[in-house]
């Protein structure tokens, strides 16, 4: 809890009503009503007034030390949930502690002046009204106090159940205290001034003044008690427009533990999950490319119960690119360099394929697949994949020495799903993935990037002028040659 800071503002929201209405009740009772009669008998005022500052006197250090204590935890209780619970039950407790004090000087004073039933009367049923008024507008204020520190507590320990009056609860005793306990009074003040021989002009005068009264605590009091309803669904909406711009980081904690405490709750769940989701969707991605996310998450190339299932046979393009030396770096450098570079090659990769509206399929060790054209068929895909490929030569084999061997075919694959359900992974099976690494490995002992003849005869013709054919070979685990092009410098 907030310490003496927020006793501090619990104690002003309790003498606040409290006053107002001591002081309202007093006026209306020795000004407006018959009762100013019987003060102006010297006992009775006598009686009235030294039995008042002997009330006070005893009974408002007795409540002040009662409030204290209930909005206290002892020493050995002080844990988050604890304070919670009790930061939850203030709001009840001192309108309990309001009541008590109120009809206790109902009771105190209608017995006091028994002798004159008017009186008596009057400040039984006046004092018993006050207390209702003091009791609800009391509880709205020490809610509002509250409110920051009982939302802070729910923000690590969200309401799962409603707690504290409703919302349609919260309407007909809003009505009722606001408007109904008023209206009783000034009926009540109307027949007793009516019953006095000046009872009209009385009658006219308590009425205008205890309707002003009623108007007055009507709107404060619905002012509060709307104010505690808005409030929360402002903070509400302002949130929900900061999600829709892509913020997930949004938390809107509950600020009580109604319907709309419960819907605050409930949302912040919500944006949490939507957070946890797209955190899982960017992590699918990386494992997977975007490309294939994006696919997965519309269920258009999904898991299936059987491998292949669901496969998709796609023209497309296969660039294989493979770390020379790796091998020997290995066994001669530190691991955390070896990694180090490893990564820098890879995310070089990375960076050029995406560029070309290519996907990385997958790192093999020192090396990397990457696919253009499927799954998702693209405009131009052998032209991405050789242009992709001419860009890495360029980056990677800038030196005196290729640094990487890169190898380019086309032809048809097979994409889809490969494993068994409970675990699998999308790739591309085909020939042209076969052939690319086989490039790729002969490239090595050459310039560093080939080209099979098949990727050039799918490759518009701006594309493949700038590449040649300088020869075929047969390449290592193939039966009939290939045709092998460079790049033109």
């Amino acid at each position: 809890m907030d310490g003496p800071g927020l006793h501090s503002r619990l104690v002003v929201a309790a003498l606040v009503p409290t006053v107002v209405c001591a002081v309202a009740v007093a006026l209306v009772t020795t000004h407006l009503l018959p009762t100013a009669e019987a003060f102006d008998d010297a006992g009775v005022r006598s009686t009235n007034t030294v039995a008042g500052i002997v009330f006070a006197a005893v009974v408002f250090p007795l409540a002040g030390l009662l409030g204290f204590l209930w909005t206290t935890l002892p020493a050995g209780e002080r844990d988050e949930l604890a304070e919670l619970e009790l930061l939850q039950r203030i709001p009840f407790r001192m309108t309990a502690v309001h009541g008590t004090v109120w009809f206790a000087a109902a009771a105190v004073f209608g017995t006091l002046n028994r002798p004159t039933p008017v009186l008596g009367s009057s400040l039984g049923i006046g004092l018993s009204l006050g207390g209702v008024l003091t009791g609800a507008f009391s509880y709205l204020l020490c809610a509002r106090v509250l409110r920051p520190v009982v939302a802070a507590g729910f923000a690590r320990h969200p309401p799962l159940r409603r707690r504290g009056p409703g919302l349609r609860l919260r309407a007909i005793l809003s009505w009722l205290v606001g408007t109904g306990v008023p209206l009783v009074m000034l009926v009540v003040a109307a027949a007793y001034a009516s019953t006095t021989e000046a009872g009209r002009t009385q009658a006219l005068v308590l009425v205008l003044v205890l309707g002003l009264g009623t108007a007055v605590s009507g709107v404060v009091f619905a002012a509060l008690a709307g104010a505690a309803t808005a409030e929360p669904i402002d903070d509400m909406r302002a949130k929900m427009r900061r999600v829709e711009g892509g913020d997930l980081e949004v938390v809107s904690p509950a600020f009580d533990a109604s319907e709309i405490g419960l819907l605050q709750a409930g949302f912040t769940r919500m944006v949490a999950g939507l957070a946890e989701r797209e955190r899982l969707r960017d992590l699918f991605g990386r494992h997977v490319g975007h490309h294939v996310a994006r696919l997965a998450l519309q269920d258009e190339v999904g898991p299936g119960p059987a491998v292949g299932e669901r496969a998709v046979r796609r023209e497309a393009a296969v660039v294989f690119v493979d770390l020379i030396g790796s091998t020997r770096m290995a066994a001669t450098v530190d691991p955390d360099d070896f990694l180090a570079a490893i990564n820098e090659f890879s995310a070089a990769v990375v960076e050029v394929v995406e560029r070309n509206d290519g996907w990385v399929n997958k790192f093999i060790g020192d090396a990397v697949l990457a696919v253009f054209g499927a799954p998702t068929q693209t405009p131009g895909w052998a032209d991405d994949a050789l242009r992709a490929s001419r860009e890495l030569h360029a980056l990677l084999n800038a030196g005196a020495a290729p640094r990487v061997g890169i190898g380019v075919s086309a032809g048809t694959v097979l994409a889809g799903n490969v494993g068994e359900e409970r675990r699998y992974e999308f790739t591309v099976i085909g020939d042209p993935v076969n052939e690319a690494a086989r490039l790729s490995e002969s490239a090595k002992r050459r310039s560093g990037v080939l080209a099979s003849g098949s990727a050039l005869q799918r490759a518009d013709d701006e594309e493949a002028a700038r590449w040649q054919i300088t020869g075929s070979e047969v390449l290592r685990g193939r039966l009939d040659p290939t045709d092998l092009a460079v790049p033109l410098v």
